[in-house]
């Protein structure tokens, strides 16, 4: 497993710290982080071998040009750990890019019905295994 710690990496210097793991990567976890839909989007397919992807506690920025398509849909095992229910606009986002994830596990504290509603539209043509370990927020 392979961590690093970076506030801003240049996208020159993204390419050549992660450039040897393009090909071979099938494993994301991304924590603590911040960042645009369109650069989070950028880097899940700059990595076209992830099977697993995991998402926990972060911060959405607007974005500051256009968001780009996947040519292919991200499939596998998608994980969202500890995300507040006030990240709805990522999963709002997200959905609308045709995944088709086998695996979906929602561990998140206090999440609301609309956060639900918004995580569960996640890939829901294709999920075969779904795990929901959350406290439901009702009102």
């Amino acid at each position: 497993m392979y961590k690093t710690r970076a506030k801003h990496i240049p996208e020159d210097q993204f390419y050549t710290c992660f450039s040897t793991f393009r090909g071979t990567l099938t494993y994301l976890s991304l924590k603590n982080f911040s960042t645009s839909f369109s650069a989070f989007v950028t880097l899940v397919d700059y990595f076209p071998s992830i099977r697993t992807l995991q998402l926990h506690s972060f911060v959405l920025e607007p974005d500051e040009g256009p968001v780009p398509s996947l040519p292919r849909p991200p499939r596998g095992r998608l994980h969202i750990e500890y995300v507040l229910p006030d990240r709805l606009e990522f999963f709002n986002k997200f959905v609308k890019l045709e995944l088709e994830y086998e695996e979906l596990r929602v561990d998140s504290l206090d999440a609301g019905t609309e956060f639900l509603e918004s995580a569960l539209q996640i890939s829901s043509n294709t999920v075969k295994y779904l795990k929901l370990a959350t406290e439901l927020r009702c009102g």
